[in-house]
Parts: structure tokens; C-alpha cells; sequence
């Protein structure tokens, strides 16, 4: 009897924490496309980049009900440019904090980390911000985020100039084309 209360222990503290996890990374779930069919596809493809430019495109935020709660926005960096440049920051006026982040598998236990230093894009290569990996998070939303709002975001580089975006708040489980939103920057 004693083995049956203890596995029924570890099978509620087991569903919690699986709560929990998943209550933590809400705003950092992988997005699922489906077709008919069932099979899951990826969300977007990733472009070239540019010779020459800078360009953000596949630009989006995921919905957010409660004013005071967490975002987060996605993208897709190009940089057609010679030479390396850092992502920095990012800033704008929809949250309190806007921090850079990574969703990482600490020995099995999924976690974001914050990543002040920012992120670097190879010369000639992406930086693909997206759901379960790197993207930006929004602490403190001044609002809530709707299906049909938008938001701007300030992108601030140290290597070129910055480019400020308007973020459309798409439903993120449903297809979207390939360059939903896009701005660019020409080379410095």
C-alpha cells in the first residue's frame, strides 16, 4: 500500500511541475502549423540576405490578455551587410522591460535566459527569433495584446543603425505567409 500512495505522490508532483514548465514558457511555445493531413510544418521559411542591407522581415508578437503580464515578438534578422553586427536591445513603449532571451534545455528542464550582451548575425547570415528559441520578451505589458493590434519596437544595433518596427499581434498557431512585415536598413 505504501508503494501505491508514494507512485501517486510522484504522479502529482510530476503533473505539477509539468504545470508549472509549461505555465513559465507560455510565452515561448514552439508555433505548430497544421495541414490537413495532420503533419506539423514550420511557420516560415528564412529568406537570404539582401547584399548590401539589413532587413527584418516575419515580424510578429503573440497575443497577451492581461495588461501588467508577459509578451513576447519574433523575427527574422538578415544581414546582408559585410561585416558582423549585434542585436544589442530592444526598446519601445508596450512594457515596462524589454529584454532579449533564449529558451534553453538545462538537463531537461526548459528555461529562458536572459541574454543581456544581445545576439550576433554573421555577415552575410540570420538571426531567426522565434517561439522555443531566441526571441524578445516583453515584461509588463502596458496593455493587453490583441489578435489585430500592433506594437513598435525599437532594434538597436552596435554595428549599424537602428530600425524601428511595427509589430502586427497575429494568431500564432495559424499560417502566416513568409514575410509578414519587413523593414530594412541600407548599409552604413
Amino acid at each position: 500500500m505504501q508503494q501505491r500512495i508514494s507512485f501517486g505522490v510522484q504522479a502529482f508532483v510530476l503533473v505539477a511541475v509539468l504545470a508549472l514548465v509549461l505555465v513559465l514558457l507560455a510565452g515561448c511555445g514552439a508555433p505548430v502549423t497544421r495541414t490537413m493531413g495532420g503533419t506539423a510544418q514550420p511557420a516560415m521559411p528564412v529568406a537570404a540576405p539582401e547584399p548590401g542591407k539589413l532587413t527584418v522581415v516575419n515580424v510578429r508578437a503573440r497575443p497577451a490578455p492581461l495588461e501588467g503580464g508577459n509578451g513576447a515578438a519574433f523575427m527574422t534578422l538578415l544581414n546582408g551587410l559585410d561585416k558582423p553586427i549585434r542585436l544589442a536591445s530592444v526598446a519601445g513603449n508596450s512594457a515596462k522591460a524589454i529584454e532579449l532571451h533564449e529558451t534553453v534545455n538545462d538537463n531537461g528542464v526548459m528555461k529562458m535566459e536572459p541574454h543581456p550582451e544581445g545576439f550576433e548575425i554573421p555577415a552575410g547570415g540570420t538571426l531567426e527569433l522565434k517561439p522555443g528559441g531566441k526571441h524578445v520578451m516583453l515584461f509588463g505589458l502596458t496593455k493587453p495584446l490583441a489578435v489585430g493590434d500592433s506594437i513598435d519596437l525599437t532594434l538597436n544595433f552596435e554595428g549599424s543603425d537602428p530600425i524601428t518596427l511595427t509589430v502586427p499581434v497575429v494568431d500564432m498557431q495559424a499560417t502566416m505567409p513568409g514575410s509578414q512585415g519587413a523593414a530594412e536598413t541600407p548599409k552604413p
